[in-house]
């Protein structure tokens, strides 16, 4: 395994956005209690999980120059 773990969080991050995206409340409900975790690494997680949809939203909503 690599030292910082960040292909396997990277894979992760990539995961939970397919599932949410999806539909799957259960991943929404894994992210939201990541989110409000008290530990470092589950918020990290949690957090890159939203930044990472808040990113596809931003390339997938309609521009209001369109």
């Amino acid at each position: 395994a690599p030292p910082s773990g960040r292909p396997q969080e990277t894979s992760e991050v990539g995961e939970a956005v397919r599932a949410i995206r999806g539909g799957d409340r259960r991943a929404i409900a894994r992210t939201i209690t990541r989110i409000e975790s008290t530990r470092d690494a589950d918020r990290d997680l949690g957090q890159a999980i939203l930044d990472a949809l808040v990113a596809c939203l931003l390339y997938t909503s309609p521009s209001p120059r369109d």
